[in-house]
């Protein structure tokens, strides 16, 4: 019988939601420990069922609302059931007991040990293009001391010392995505930025002379350091002082490597980098283009960029 699970992060009990044989609803009770799930059988409103909050009132009517899948709970978890399917993922344990550093649900390992990394390196070219999105206050080729908190930064090498860092990307959807729309949702009515945000950031756009080296964080790169994407690059904020940690280790291991590059985690086709600020002097990269603030001179790049995400900009 094709159904749905619907799941909430706490604990309790679990229904089947069914058709009896004279076509009359039922609820059958499973007394298992597991999360608070509700499976239940698709009828022509399941598209509207299958929304960012579950609204089991429009579905259930005429039965006791559960107290399972409130509003007040948060997002709900849509998945197709498996039989063998459980909260509990094979070979896994729950996300509040995978790590006592980077908070709550967090799954990435910490790095190995120096010895055990071996990286993929790759070479930006001498004259390839960077675009950097970056806080006014700033240079175009200024490196950040060790200010906020990212996720490749801050981190000190091996004698302690904090390693300043530089973000940019191969062109402007992918600087502006990681940057100016960084924390617009991807959908719902606050999917809208002020444009009063963009008073503080600027567009630059520079060029390495001479060739960058970096550890790749992209195709077989990611395999062979033993993580995934979903790891190291399209984790959450709460993951960042773990993917810090690990920029510290591809430091340590490879004194050649001048960063780090990964495929967007906010835009899929660009591609991003980091660039150590012992390694790397701004000396080594020239200015193309200088800041252009994004309310006034780069705007245009904004308005266009914003039409194409389904972004608002609100005056």
């Amino acid at each position: 019988m094709a159904s749905f699970w619907v799941t909430r992060n706490t604990g309790g009990e679990r229904g089947r939601f069914s058709r009896s044989p004279t076509g009359r609803r039922r609820m059958s009770p499973d007394s298992s420990s597991m999360k608070r799930v509700i499976l239940v059988q698709p009828s022509p409103r399941s598209s509207e069922f299958l929304g960012a909050r579950c609204r089991i009132g429009a579905w259930l009517s005429g039965l006791p609302r559960p107290t399972a899948g409130l509003e007040a709970e948060g997002p709900s978890t849509f998945s197709t059931p498996r039989p063998s399917e459980s909260w509990r993922r094979r070979g896994g344990q729950p996300k509040s007991l995978s790590s006592d550093r980077a908070g709550v649900g967090c799954t990435l390992p910490e790095p190995p040990g120096l010895a055990a990394l071996d990286p993929l390196l790759e070479i930006w070219p001498r004259g390839r293009s960077l675009t950097r999105c970056h806080n006014l206050r700033y240079g175009s080729r200024d490196f950040n001391p060790g200010h906020g908190l990212g996720r490749f930064h801050p981190f000190s090498d091996v004698s302690g010392n904090p390693v300043p860092t530089l973000y940019a990307a191969d062109g402007v959807d992918g600087a502006l995505s990681e940057t100016a729309f960084h924390d617009v949702p991807a959908r719902g009515f606050l999917k809208a930025m002020p444009r009063e945000r963009l008073k503080t950031l600027g567009l630059s756009f520079l060029a390495p002379r001479r060739d960058l080296v970096l550890v790749q964080l992209h195709g077989f790169g990611l395999r062979r350091l033993g993580v995934t994407r979903e790891e190291l690059i399209a984790s959450d904020a709460e993951e960042y002082l773990r993917t810090a940690l690990w920029a510290r280790a591809l430091h340590a291991c490879r004194p050649e490597a001048d960063g780090l590059v990964w495929v967007s985690r906010q835009h899929d086709r660009s591609l991003c980098l980091v660039l150590f600020g012992d390694r790397v002097k701004p000396e080594d990269l020239r200015v193309l283009r200088r800041p252009r603030p994004l309310e006034t001179a780069a705007f245009e790049h904004v308005e266009r960029a914003a039409l194409e995400a389904g972004i608002s900009i609100i005056d």
